[in-house]
């Protein structure tokens, strides 16, 4: 694989460069089915499915999450076209209330799944005051909130119980304290940690962007050689990073399920199809590059170089150019045959261009 450009981005400028997958909330209209499944890292489940949907911050946004600065939203409610839980009630503020998430380890070297768990905080935006569990915030103010903690927006006493507006809050990395919480989630989580290519637990993590779609880090490269789109969504893939959160939660459903692991001879083999190599400090892959295999290179290189053509002689208009005599002998057409094979052989195959590290 050709040398890569190495990069130093700052947060900044990685979200400026529009490559940081950006947070996605999922509105959910069956509430049972959000109570049913662990696929959500936050929820906000409605109290009345009348007049508000339910969301939800899925796990295959970890990444997202864990590159998000921490003043940065994860959970957004109002009347405004922009928020994830848009309300069409007037008495609800534009912007009514916003939910963030700050790591609840203060270090930066985080190791393993229990180092994953996020503290909410719940910002009140709202003109007339959000309450949670019966307290008003006041706007401009903020509180922590924990799993079951009521949010209302407008209440049943001051609206009636058809018209009232409120959630229950729901975090999920909350339950990663315990080794049993780690392992009932890690469980939950089975189809989340599985590679859509190979159909196993996933080793050295990537994800797509734009998409986010996960995959191990062997069969991203195997597939890249070929396609340059998602195998899941078929979308067009404009970078490829490292997903270190996912891979500790792909451990913890490996210690959890201990006979789903892969044998060292399927890792090592793994590790030699791996043309990516995106190491431990976090690095992304992006744009453009080109990939060519070994063998291709070693043609190329062991290629004989064509002299360069003499400049040709000017000619006169009216005389005819006569055809230069071919070359032959057999050193010619060895020469020949081998710059063919070299020239087929190294087509560029899309990659990414790029590599830099994120602070």
């Amino acid at each position: 694989m050709p040398e890569l450009l190495s990069t130093s981005f700052s947060r900044l400028e990685l979200n400026a460069s529009l490559s940081r997958p950006k947070l996605d909330a999922t509105l959910v209209l069956d509430n049972e089915e959000l109570d049913k499944k662990q696929s959500a890292i936050f929820a906000l489940a409605s109290l009345n499915t009348r007049t508000a949907p339910s969301a939800e911050l899925c796990w295959s946004q970890l990444l997202a999450l864990s590159l998000a600065p921490e003043d940065e939203p994860v959970l957004t409610v109002g009347r405004h076209k922009d928020c994830w839980v848009r309300l069409g009630d007037p008495r609800v503020s534009v912007n009514h209330f916003d939910i963030v998430a700050r790591r609840a380890c203060a270090s930066e070297a985080r190791v393993g799944i229990h180092e994953l768990s996020y503290e909410c905080f719940l910002n009140d935006r709202s003109s007339n005051g959000t309450t949670v569990n019966g307290d008003v915030i006041g706007k401009g103010k903020s509180v922590q909130l924990h799993s079951g903690d009521e949010i209302c927006v407008l209440p049943a006493s001051r609206v009636g119980p058809a018209e009232m507006i409120g959630f229950l809050f729901r975090n999920t990395t909350e339950t990663l304290s315990t080794q049993e919480g780690v392992e009932a989630l890690a469980i939950d989580l089975e189809e989340l940690v599985l590679c859509p290519i190979c159909m196993q637990a996933i080793y050295k993590c990537v994800a797509l962007a734009p998409c986010s779609h996960n995959f191990c880090m062997a069969c991203c490269s195997d597939w890249m050689r070929r396609k340059n789109d998602c195998p899941v969504c078929r979308r067009p893939i404009t970078a490829v990073m490292k997903n270190h959160p996912m891979d500790s939660v792909v451990e913890a459903f490996l210690t959890a399920q201990p006979s789903r692991r892969r044998t060292p001879l399927e890792l090592r083999d793994m590790d030699a199809r791996d043309e990516l190599r995106l190491g431990a400090s976090g690095k992304l892959v992006r744009d453009i590059c080109t990939m060519a295999s070994p063998l291709a290179l070693a043609v190329a290189s062991t290629a004989p170089t064509a002299a360069p053509s003499p400049a040709p002689a000017p000619v006169s208009a009216p005389a005819a150019r006569s055809p230069a005599p071919a070359a032959t002998g057999p050193a010619a057409s060895a020469g020949t045959a081998a710059r063919a094979e070299a020239a087929a052989a190294t087509q560029p195959r899309n990659l990414g261009s790029q590599v830099c590290t994120i602070q």
